[in-house]
C-alpha cells in the first residue's frame, strides 16, 4: 500500500484464497467444497461459519440450502423446480415463502402469519402494482418507455409526472394543484426548482431554489427563500467548507487516505486520528483531553476512554450484536475485570451496566439495565413487538396488535396497580385516522393537518399544521394558540423554529384588557426559539433565540459526531464537555462528564416516548445537561410533541409519521409507519429503515434473498433518491452473480475505473451498485445515495466514489 500497510494472502492446493492476513495481523480462514464454494470461514476470533448447498441443482453461485452462524443458530432456504427461492426460515422457525409467474417475476410474498402480498406486472413485464394483505392497491402507470407518469398510492392520492426528450423529469402534478419544475443547464446540470400554484389556467410562482456548479460540475451554491448554502473543495474534489447563512464548517482531509482529520466550527475544533485498518481510535474536541478508541481483531469497538476518569467497554454476542455495556469512572477494579475479559463476568462500570439478550432470529428478547431494570419482549410470527414489560422502580406493561398488512392497530397499557388503558387506532389505507380518544385529518396531498384529542366535559385540544411544496412543516398551531414558524435549506434541513405568537401571553393580555391593565410583552431575553446548524446530515449546533429572533450566541450547544455516524459522541455546551452513551440503536441513553460522573440517563418506550431518570439536585453545576434526541436521527420538539426526524415528522403515540414517505413504496409497503419493530429497525433520515440493517438482515437472515452469500464477499446496500425517483440497490462482492443484487451493467463499457489495491478491486460490492446507478441517470442528475458497507470502504472504490461524484455533481453520496 502506498502508506507501507501489507496485506498477505494464502492458497490452498487449487490455488484458491485460504487465508487472508490484514495489515494489523489478524489472519481470515476461508475452506470451499470441491466446487469452489464457501463451506466455512474462520474469522480472526476463531468464530466459525459453516455453508450447506443443495444436491439437486448445485452450481458455482450457490443454492445456498443452510447456513450455520457462530452462535449455533441455523437458517433454511427452499428451491423450486426453477431454482428461484422458494422458501426462506429464520433461526426461530419462521417461514416466508415466495411464489412466481412467467419470466421469473416475483407475484406472492406470503408472510409467516399467513397475510400474502401480491404483485402485478404489465404486458411488458414492467411492475406497476403491489397490493396488500386487505385489498388496497399501489399502481404505476408507465409511458412507451417506461417512464412512470403517474403514481396512485394506497389512500388513492395522485402524482403525474412529466419528462422531456432526454428522459429527464421536468415536472409533478400533486393532487393540490401544485407542480414542481425542473429546469437544466447545457450541460445537463439542475439549475432550477420551481413551485407554481394552479388555480384552472391561471399559474402562480410560490418557490423558487436555484443551484450553482463549479467547472468541475460540482455544487457550489443553492439558495432557497430562507437559506444560501454553500461549498468549497480542494485540488482533489474534497469538501473543505460548508457555509450555511455565512456560519463555515471547515474540513481537513488526508490527502493519503481521503480520511476527514479535523472539522472546525466557529472557534472549535474536532480532530480525529484512525488505526492501520482505518477505525477511528481518537477523537478530541478542542483542547480537551482526547478520548482513545480500541478494537478487538473483527474491528469492533471495546474501550472508549480520556484520561479524565471516563470510560465506555462494549462486550458483543458471536454474531456482533451488543452484548453488554459498562461506562462511568475508570476504578482499578473496573479495569482489573475488564483486563481479565471473562465472556461470563463483564466488567461493572460505577454509572452504567446494560445488557441484552436475543432470541434466535436476533431480536431484542430481554435488555437488563442498572438504572431502570429489567425489560422482556415478546414477537407475533412477523417479527412485531406484541408485549414489552417493564420492570424497576416504576413497572409497566406496553401489549400491541396488527392488521393484517402489519399496522399497529391497539395500544394496551398495564400499570404497576393492575390499571388497565386500552387504545384503538384506526386506519385508513395505511394511515392514521383515530387514535383513542384523538382523531387525525388530512389535506388532499396525504398531510396531516389537524389533530383533535377529545376530553368529556372539556373543550376539545386541538393542533394544526401547515406544509410547504416540498411537504416540509411550516407551521404550527398548538391548543393554547401559540404558533411557531419552521425553516429549511435547500436540501430539507431544518434550520429554525420561531414562536411568532405566545398564546398563553395573548390569553393573559386579554384578561388585563378585560380588567382595564396595559399589556404585558415578552422580554427582550426570552427564550422563543432555536437555529441549527448542520454539517452533512449531522446536526452539530443548536442555537437559542430571542425573542426579536437574534441568535443567542452565548447559549449553543454543539454535538459532536464521529465521521459518518447517526448519533452524536459527545455534547458541549458552557464550556463542559460531556459523552454520550447510545444503546444498540443509537438512542442516547445516558450523559457522562468527563470524569465519567452521570448527569443524565433517559429511556424510550417500545415506539419513543422518553421517560426520564432525575439524578441531580437543581444546585448541581450539571443540572441543566439535558439531551432531546430519540431514536436515531430524531429530536423532540417539545412545543408539539413531534419528533423531526430530517425529512419527515414522527409522532411516538401512534407509531407513524405525519406525511406519506417520499420515496414512496422504496421506504416500505406502509408509507406511514416508522419500521416494523423500532428495537431492530432504525429510520435515520425519515425514509426507510437503515439500510445498514438490511445488510445485517441479508447477513444473518438472508431476508428472502437468494443464497450464495458466504462470509467472504462483502454486502453493500443502498437508499437513493434521483431526480424525484426512488430506488434500493444493494450488491454481493464477487465475479459471480447473486439473484436479487444488482450487478455491472456492461462488463466492457464500465463508466469508473478501479484500482488494484490488496488484489483486483472490479467487482466490489460498492463499485456495483454505483455502476448500476449510473448506467440510470444523466450527468445533470439530482439527488442523494445512502450507501452502507460491511467493511471499511477500501481505496479503490474510494476512487469510484469520487469518480462518481465527478461524474454526477449534483448527487451526495452518504455513507453510513
Amino acid at each position: 500500500m502506498p502508506d507501507g500497510r501489507q496485506w498477505h494472502y494464502a492458497y490452498d492446493e487449487h490455488q484458491r484464497l485460504a487465508a487472508i492476513m490484514t495489515p494489523d495481523g489478524q489472519t481470515t480462514g476461508l475452506e470451499l467444497d470441491e466446487l469452489g464454494r464457501l463451506r466455512r470461514i474462520t474469522n480472526a476470533l476463531k468464530q466459525e461459519s459453516r455453508y450447506r448447498y443443495s444436491n439437486v441443482h448445485a452450481s458455482l453461485n450457490g443454492s445456498v440450502t443452510e447456513v450455520e452462524l457462530s452462535d449455533g443458530v441455523t437458517q433454511h432456504m427452499e428451491y423450486d423446480s426453477e431454482r428461484r427461492i422458494a422458501a426462506v426460515t429464520d433461526g426461530e422457525g419462521r417461514t416466508t415463502r415466495y411464489s412466481y409467474g412467467a419470466f421469473d417475476l416475483l407475484t406472492h410474498v406470503t408472510r409467516p402469519d399467513g397475510t400474502t402480498l401480491h404483485f402485478g406486472y404489465d404486458r411488458l413485464t414492467r411492475f406497476c402494482s403491489v397490493t396488500a394483505s386487505t385489498g388496497e392497491t399501489y399502481r404505476y402507470e408507465r409511458d412507451a418507455a417506461g417512464q412512470i407518469i403517474r403514481e396512485i398510492d394506497f389512500t388513492g392520492r395522485t402524482i403525474d409526472y412529466q419528462y422531456d426528450a432526454l428522459g429527464r423529469r421536468i415536472q409533478a402534478h400533486y393532487p393540490d394543484n401544485h407542480l414542481l419544475r425542473w429546469h437544466y443547464s447545457t450541460a445537463g446540470l439542475v439549475t432550477r426548482q420551481e413551485t407554481w400554484h394552479q388555480d384552472g389556467d391561471r399559474l402562480e410562482l410560490k418557490a423558487t431554489t436555484t443551484y450553482e456548479y463549479n467547472t468541475r460540475h460540482q455544487l457550489i451554491r443553492a439558495v432557497n427563500d430562507d437559506a444560501v448554502v454553500e461549498y468549497e473543495y480542494d485540488a482533489v474534489g474534497l469538501p473543505v467548507c460548508e457555509r450555511i447563512n455565512g456560519r463555515e464548517i471547515t474540513r481537513e482531509w488526508n490527502s493519503l487516505t481521503g480520511q476527514l482529520t479535523t472539522e472546525t466550527v466557529g472557534d472549535h475544533a474536532l480532530h480525529f486520528g484512525y488505526s492501520v485498518m482505518g477505525g477511528l481510535n481518537h477523537f478530541q474536541f478542542n483542547q480537551h483531553t482526547p478520548l482513545t478508541l480500541s478494537h478487538d481483531a473483527l474491528g469492533r469497538e471495546t474501550v472508549r476512554e480520556s484520561a479524565e476518569g471516563f470510560i465506555l467497554a462494549s462486550r458483543y454476542t458471536a454474531t456482533g450484536l451488543l452484548a453488554h455495556q459498562s461506562a462511568g469512572r475508570a476504578t482499578a477494579l473496573f479495569r482489573e475485570t475488564l483486563a481479565q475479559n471473562d465472556p461470563h463476568f463483564p466488567p461493572q462500570a460505577t454509572a452504567v451496566n446494560r445488557s441484552w439478550q436475543y432470541d434466535r432470529a436476533y431480536s431484542v428478547r430481554v435488555i437488563d439495565d442498572g438504572i431502570w431494570g429489567q425489560t422482556r419482549y415478546r414477537y407475533n410470527q412477523n417479527d412485531q413487538i406484541v408485549s414489552a414489560a417493564f420492570n424497576g422502580r416504576l413497572p409497566y406493561e406496553e401489549q400491541f396488535g396488527y392488521d393484517a398488512n402489519g399496522n399497529l392497530n391497539q395500544h394496551l397499557s398495564v400499570d404497576a396497580r393492575g390499571a388497565v388503558e386500552q387504545i384503538e387506532q384506526r386506519q385508513q389505507a395505511g394511515r392514521v385516522v383515530k387514535h383513542g380518544n384523538v382523531t387525525y385529518r388530512y389535506d388532499d396531498n396525504g398531510r396531516q393537518v389537524e389533530k383533535t384529542e377529545h376530553h368529556d366535559g372539556f373543550r376539545p385540544q386541538i393542533w394544526r399544521y401547515r406544509w410547504d411544496t416540498q411537504n416540509q412543516l411550516t407551521h404550527c398551531e398548538t391548543p393554547d394558540g401559540s404558533r411557531w414558524h419552521y425553516r429549511y435549506d435547500a436540501f430539507g434541513r431544518r434550520i429554525r423554529k420561531l414562536k411568532v405568537h405566545d398564546g398563553k401571553l395573548a390569553a393573559a393580555n386579554l384578561q388585563r384588557w378585560l380588567d382595564g391593565k396595559p399589556d404585558l410583552t415578552a422580554k427582550p431575553d426570552t427564550i422563543m426559539g432555536y437555529d441549527y446548524l448542520w454539517s452533512g446530515d449531522q446536526m452539530v449546533e443548536e442555537v437559542l433565540l430571542y425573542a426579536d429572533g437574534t441568535p443567542a450566541y452565548e447559549h449553543i450547544i454543539c454535538w459532536l459526531y464521529q465521521p459518518g455516524a447517526l448519533t452524536p459522541s459527545a455534547r458541549y455546551e458552557k464550556g463542559k464537555l460531556h459523552y454520550i452513551v447510545t444503546d444498540h440503536q443509537g438512542t442516547p441513553r445516558e450523559i457522562l462528564s468527563e470524569a465519567g460522573k452521570l448527569v443524565w440517563a433517559s429511556r424510550l418506550t417500545t415506539w419513543g416516548k422518553a421517560e426520564r431518570m432525575p439524578l441531580l439536585a437543581a444546585n448541581d453545576e450539571d443540572y441543566y445537561v439535558s439531551c432531546n434526541l430519540r431514536f436515531a436521527g430524531q429530536c423532540e420538539d417539545e412545543e408539539s410533541g413531534l419528533y423531526y426526524n430530517r425529512f419527515r415528522y414522527y409522532d411516538r403515540d401512534t407509531g407513524q409519521y405525519l406525511t406519506p414517505d417520499p420515496i414512496g413504496l422504496a421506504g416500505g409497503l406502509n408509507t406511514y409507519a416508522y419500521v416494523k419493530n423500532p428495537l431492530t429497525w432504525i429510520d435515520p433520515l425519515g425514509l426507510s429503515g437503515c439500510a445498514a440493517n438490511r445488510a445485517a438482515e441479508y447477513r444473518r437472515n438472508l431476508s428472502g434473498k437468494p443464497g450464495g452469500i458466504g462470509a467472504g464477499r462483502n454486502i453493500a446496500t443502498s437508499n437513493y433518491n434521483i431526480d424525484g425517483v426512488p430506488g434500493v440497490a444493494d450488491a454481493v462482492s464477487g465475479r459471480s452473480s447473486t439473484p436479487g443484487f444488482v450487478d455491472i451493467p456492461d462488463l466492457n463499457n464500465r463508466l469508473f475505473k478501479t484500482t488494484i489495491v490488496t488484489h483486483p478491486r472490479a467487482f466490489d460490492s460498492e463499485a456495483k451498485i454505483l455502476e448500476h446507478i449510473g448506467s440510470k441517470i444523466t450527468p445533470d442528475s439530482k439527488g442523494t445515495i445512502d450507501l452502507f458497507s460491511e467493511l471499511p470502504i477500501c481505496d479503490s472504490c474510494q476512487g469510484v466514489i469520487r469518480q462518481f461524484e465527478e461524474m454526477f455533481p449534483g448527487i451526495k453520496i452518504n455513507i453510513l
